[in-house]
């Protein structure tokens, strides 16, 4: 990670910005069963156990490609779904063993990213951030 407690990276032409803090302390709204919706360009940062599995939502306002990744230094996958389909998943496009999802959303349509840690390893934090991508989606 970078100086100042900050790990700066480029990921497919955008830029992300890490904090490292202590989890739960980003911007993001607790949902009653403990899931967490996602704010755009908000990075949260999350404990999750080795046999564990994190469920994150995200509602897009706009149509577009959008960007979920994790930072971590723990081996990290992550599977997107909507209501009725998995969508996408990925586990090492992220720098390192970080995943790295991009996937056309439609505004209005709430999604759920479903992350945890490959193997079953034990526990730690990890930063999850969705991001809109500046890439044009092909017509």
């Amino acid at each position: 990670m970078g100086g100042g407690g900050e790990a700066d990276q480029i990921v497919n032409g955008f830029f992300q910005l890490f904090a490292v803090v202590p989890a739960g302390a980003l911007q993001a709204s607790a949902l009653e069963n403990g899931d967490v919706q996602l704010t755009l360009n908000v990075p949260y940062a999350a404990e999750i156990g080795g046999n564990e599995t994190k469920s994150f939502f995200f509602t897009p306002e706009s149509d577009g490609i959008y960007i979920f990744s994790s930072q971590s230094e723990l081996d990290t996958r992550a599977s997107l779904n909507n209501d009725q389909d998995h969508l996408a998943y990925d586990d090492d496009d992220g720098e390192d063993f970080n995943f790295l999802i991009e996937y056309f959303l439609t505004a209005g349509v709430t999604y759920r990213l479903d992350v945890d840690l490959l193997g079953g390893r034990d526990g730690g934090s990890v930063a999850i951030l969705c991001a809109l991508s500046d890439k044009v989606p092909a017509t």
